[in-house]
């Protein structure tokens, strides 16, 4: 590599992996100014992110940089979202996409920030589009992610996800600071559930209820109770 293609890759701030047969070491050795990050259709092994052999640079930079990172799409496992969330402490936004169903992607993050992961994420997006990602329950792993995110998370999508009332109490009593929350497709909701939503209003300025429960009447009585945020329905 020459002394300009050196200096364009220290100056990369944005990479995207598609269909992509990752190497030993390939994810280890990004460049420091790595901010964001996609990753579609590759399979993350750990020889993915063993730092090269000898290489004090590399030794010194066991965590990725990235603070976007991207996994979103099917063929990614849920080992490889736990392999490159450890060694991305930095991440503040994570979307998860489609990956499996809600529940698993929800899950992921649980266990990555029980060990210790990123607890500064800002941006959650664990949106199941296609119906056999969205049948299984969150359970527990969802309370528990909202209370590990409860002071930084701003902005939380699980569209299609099957979210019931324990879920809205969750966001309603743990997610405060939320300033945008998309529950579109979420058929699990009642009206009195989208209600609890209102208890946001302090910060909340976008709420997404397209293709729900929501009747014509709760959309309303939210606009009204809720005059600086916007409902998308």
């Amino acid at each position: 590599m020459g002394p300009q293609s050196t200096a364009k890759a220290q100056r990369l701030q944005e990479l995207e992996l598609l269909n992509t047969e990752l190497k030993v070491c390939s994810l280890a050795v990004l460049p420091v100014s790595t901010r964001r990050l996609r990753i579609k259709n590759c399979q993350l092994f750990d020889a993915c992110l063993i730092p090269l052999p000898q290489s004090v640079v590399v030794q010194q930079r066991l965590a990725l940089p990235v603070t976007e990172l991207d996994l979103s799409g099917r063929k990614i496992s849920k080992a490889g979202v736990r392999r490159i969330l450890l060694v991305c402490p930095h991440v503040k936004v994570l979307k998860l996409n489609d990956c499996f169903d809600t529940y698993e992607s929800i899950r992921c993050v649980h266990d990555v920030l029980s060990s210790g992961g990123p607890h500064q994420l800002e941006v959650l997006e664990a949106a199941a589009t296609s119906v056999q990602y969205a049948l299984s329950p969150l359970g527990s792993h969802y309370r528990h992610v909202c209370r590990h995110l409860k002071d930084t998370l701003r902005r939380l999508s699980v569209a299609g996800s099957p979210i019931d009332v324990l879920c809205a109490e969750t966001i309603t009593e743990q997610l405060t600071n939320l300033e945008t929350l998309d529950v579109s497709h979420c058929r699990g909701l009642s009206n009195s559930s989208f209600l609890m939503f209102a208890n946001l209003r302090p910060t909340l300025r976008c709420l997404g209820v397209l293709s729900t429960n929501a009747s014509r009447q709760t959309v309303t009585m939210l606009r009204s109770i809720m005059p600086d945020c916007k409902i998308v329905n």
